[in-house]
């Protein structure tokens, strides 16, 4: 009970700590919190489910990235320096600072950044050395696409058991001495077991760097090969450039951990070097006329339209020939009436295709129809459920990798239809199984009486 009572007081130090600060604190006053969260929480402060607990007591002060390698990866991914001060806490600010910047909320920030940078992985560097062995080992890796050492004597290293037997098979085979051995059988032992798919990979030689790769592949072992022991790679970047970097390279494929601003370089390095994408041309904005441009004009204002009045006075006509109009310019920049046959398709097709979707509200249409449900499937003659998207999913996806899409709703009643979207961003919903973002323009006709009338028999 001493021990839990101890927690629990920590637990409550930490809550104090943290309500002493400002609701928006600026970054210099984390250096401060980390050493008074340390002073008050000295058991729990630095641990993962302890930093969890504080971010939930204050989840606008603290970034939801619970291990500081996390936290760090993402920084450098972002092109910016992890603080000097280590800790858990003296680098949520720069997360607090880039979610208010975007006005979005802490854990949709860090939705977002796993989505965009992937999991950690490792900077690498191998020297290939100087002089024709060095040239003729960089071309081989370079050509072949893969990172890799030789030494095919000693075999496939998934048989050598462990480091220990490694280094005494490197001893024997090429009678070199323990320290020989023990940089080769690191560097080796780099290769196979502490590199991962994913990691970056420097080849250098001296402080310039001749190529960056990616690891795409586990370890293999090719004897016909001049570099038998490998892992295929893809390049990134072919160019010849200067790493300026604090950190020396002790053994081939260690990684660089402490230096950086080294890191921020290569990832800098790299996004310069990206294929810049043509620009995308997309047609202006074009004033539709009559009620089509009413409707153009409300939906711009408001982000959504409610068409309402009694059966037959043209609703549904006006809605679609307006979605359509809007659609045909915005992606092909012709009116409607000028497309081909499969531009028109590609605008209003059937089903799930097209610019342009329609759905008819029912009193027997569900959240399961609109948003998303359990189905029945059957696979190798059993019944099973999965949840599967209604036409709001569907949409939503195709939104998220389309110009744009509009969504023409038939709904029984004014009000029937509520969506609840981000109060900030009107127009910004999140897929519930994905949480993809995505921008949706919402076009409603209503069927029925106005507000505030009935109507006996809503068509």
């Amino acid at each position: 009970m001493e021990f839990v009572r101890g927690q629990r007081d920590q637990l409550l130090g930490g809550v104090e700590v943290l309500a002493e600060f400002a609701d928006s604190p600026e970054t210099a006053d984390y250096a401060a919190m980390q050493k008074r969260m340390e002073d008050a929480a000295p058991d729990l402060a630095e641990s993962a489910w302890g930093h969890k607990y504080f971010v939930l007591t204050h989840p606008h002060k603290l970034d939801e990235f619970h291990v500081e390698h996390y936290q760090d990866f993402n920084l450098i991914r972002l092109l910016q320096v992890p603080p000097p001060t280590p800790g858990r806490y003296s680098a949520a600010g720069r997360f607090v600072a880039l979610a208010r910047e975007l006005d979005a909320p802490m854990n949709h920030l860090a939705k977002v950044l796993v989505r965009r940078n992937g999991s950690p992985y490792r900077h690498r560097r191998v020297d290939v050395g100087e002089g024709p062995e060095g040239e003729t080992l960089w071309r081989t890796i370079r050509d072949g696409k893969v990172i890799g050492f030789g030494g095919r004597e000693i075999g496939d290293l998934a048989e050598a058991g462990s480091a220990a037997a490694l280094r005494k098979k490197l001893r024997e085979t090429f009678d070199w001495t323990a320290k020989e051995a023990s940089r080769v059988g690191r560097e080796l032992w780099n290769l196979w077991k502490y590199s991962s798919e994913g990691d970056l990979v420097l080849v250098c030689r001296g402080s310039t760097v001749l190529g960056v790769s990616r690891i795409l592949g586990e370890y293999r072992f090719e004897p016909e090969s001049p570099v038998p022991h490998q892992r295929p790679v893809e390049w990134l970047d072919l160019d010849e450039w200067t790493l300026k970097s604090t950190e020396p390279l002790k053994r081939n494929l260690d990684s660089i951990r402490a230096d950086f601003r080294a890191q921020v370089d290569i990832e800098r390095r790299l996004l310069d070097a990206l294929p810049k994408p043509p620009p995308k041309v997309v047609p202006g904005p074009v004033q539709l006329s009559g009620t089509p441009g009413r409707i153009q004009r409300v939906l711009e204002r408001k982000g959504q339209v409610i068409l309402y009045g009694p059966p037959g006075t043209g609703k549904t006509y006006w809605a679609e020939r307006t979605a359509k109009e809007i659609a045909a310019r915005r992606v092909l920049g012709r009116p409607f009436d000028q497309l081909s046959e499969d531009e028109k398709a590609r605008v209003f097709g059937a089903g799930d295709q097209g610019h342009v979707r329609m759905c008819s509200f029912h009193p027997a249409y569900g959240y399961e129809d609109f948003i998303e449900g359990y189905r029945p499937r059957t696979e190798d003659g059993k019944l099973s459920f999965a949840v599967e998207g209604g036409i709001f999913r569907r949409v939503g996806a195709a939104a998220a990798d389309e110009v744009e899409v509009l969504l023409a709703l038939g709904v029984p009643e004014p009000g029937a239809l509520t969506a609840r979207d981000d109060h900030r961003h009107p127009n910004r919903c999140v897929e519930s199984q994905q949480v993809r973002p995505f921008e949706l323009l919402r076009f409603i006709e209503v069927h029925g009486e106005p507000p505030g009338q009935s109507s006996k028999s809503p068509s």
